[in-house]
């Protein structure tokens, strides 16, 4: 469930508030560090917290239905041509019959990234723009990797903050 605005916000006040704190000196300590013990056990709670609710995110990258709303994400972009020369339905077909070895391979960690494929666009001033073309196989897993990662941090981000963001335009 995403957390409405206000609790974002008063979250961020309660961070802020809690890197002040720690930085008063309220405690001569023999490395010279002054800082509350209370300070220091909470940090280290959110610390354990944030850990605990990412400890298997790469289980819900690979899950079934993160694979597949970045496939219908991937497939709503009308994106072009991997480099491999694969195109999106293709990639419905290969998942078909390979879905649980690349979701293995990548809870496993031995998933190897494909090379991506370098062209120079003209820029309207002159110059070109390099641009780097990974394979649609790739691409799936980098929005597969950005939807859970988004989960986490998008409501960290400052509400004027618009680039490369969900549901936002440089309006």
């Amino acid at each position: 469930m995403r957390k409405s605005r206000m609790q974002q916000q008063n979250e961020v006040v309660k961070q802020l508030n809690l890197f002040t704190t720690i930085g008063n000196t309220q405690s001569t300590e023999p490395n010279g560090i002054g800082t509350s013990r209370t300070s220091v056990v909470e940090l280290l709670s959110r610390l354990e917290q944030q850990r605990t609710l990412t400890q298997n995110i790469l289980e819900r990258i690979v899950y079934y239905g993160n694979l597949n709303k970045a496939y219908k994400r991937l497939k709503s972009n009308d994106g072009s041509v991997g480099s491999d020369g694969m195109n999106i339905d293709e990639l419905q077909i290969y998942l078909s019959k390979h879905i649980e070895e690349m979701q293995q391979s990548i809870l496993n960690g031995s998933y190897k990234v494909s090379p991506v494929r370098r062209i120079e666009i003209d820029k309207p001033n002159g110059g070109k723009r390099k641009l780097g073309i990974p394979t649609v196989r790739d691409r799936l897993i980098q929005q597969a990797i950005s939807q859970q990662m988004n989960i986490y941090y998008d409501m960290h981000f400052s509400e004027h903050s618009f680039g490369f963001r969900p549901n936002r335009e440089c309006t």
